[in-house]
């Protein structure tokens, strides 16, 4: 009956690590004073790195100082006694790559309530963590780039606006009448002496207004040989 109860127990516990590593890559034990005392052999040979040399040490004395955030999350777990979940921390691989793995554990009791250690499974996540270290280095890189950018857009628009002030101020000082006309015979710029020259309102002279109407009222009066302000436009 010994060896039967035996028999079963060892049963259970292979079904047990069966299932758990079908879900995950490898499990492990620590005992009540939080030493661990046990790593599947898959542990080794999913993350190259020498797990065994892990027993017989703290949970979370071997985490690296960028880890510290993670061990703090552990920390709080098992000061309590509770479960925790997804404790990401990195090894060194047999090779010298660095390997990120994340470990989820929860406590073990015994029939009288005593607390007995953790026992959990871990996966080899390097892939996801340097695909979220890539996407994060590119968003940075992006941010970066849009705030040249925009520093950029602020210089020219500076240097622009400098630009036409110039410009505007030439215009102002010539002691020629001066209008400038795009191809839908709008006017983009002119000076003072433009319109006052003309004898019109300056209305008439407005930046975006067409000047098709002034030359119309030229040639009503003469100034202009042309039947329409089109025949003009035509012949110019």
């Amino acid at each position: 009956a010994i060896n039967e109860s035996r028999n079963a127990l060892e049963a259970s516990e292979k079904r047990f690590r069966d299932f758990a590593e079908a879900a995950s890559d490898w499990t492990w034990e620590a005992d009540e004073n939080l030493l661990y005392t046990y790593f599947s052999d898959r542990a080794e040979k999913v993350t190259g790195a020498s797990q065994r040399d892990y027993l017989g040490a703290r949970m979370g004395s071997y985490m690296n100082p960028e880890n510290a955030a993670e061990l703090r999350r552990q920390e709080e777990a098992l000061s309590s006694r509770a479960p925790f979940r997804d404790i990401v921390t990195s090894l060194k691989a047999n090779n010298g790559d660095k390997v990120w793995i994340s470990r989820s554990g929860a406590p073990i009791f015994d029939a009288q309530g005593r607390f007995k250690g953790y026992r959990g499974v871990g996966r080899n996540v390097t892939g996801e963590v340097i695909a979220r270290q890539q996407a994060e280095e590119a968003r940075r890189q992006l941010e970066e780039t849009n705030a040249r950018l925009e520093e950029l857009v602020v210089e020219r628009t500076s240097a622009l606006r400098e630009r036409s002030a110039l410009l505007d101020e030439i215009f102002e000082t010539m002691g020629e009448g001066l209008l400038v006309v795009d191809d839908d015979l709008k006017i983009v710029a002119r000076n003072s002496k433009a319109w006052r020259m003309s004898g019109l309102p300056e209305w008439f002279w407005e930046i975006g207004a067409s000047i098709l109407p002034t030359i119309e009222i030229g040639i009503r009066h003469d100034v202009y040989d042309a039947q329409s302000g089109d025949e003009y436009i035509d012949r110019i």
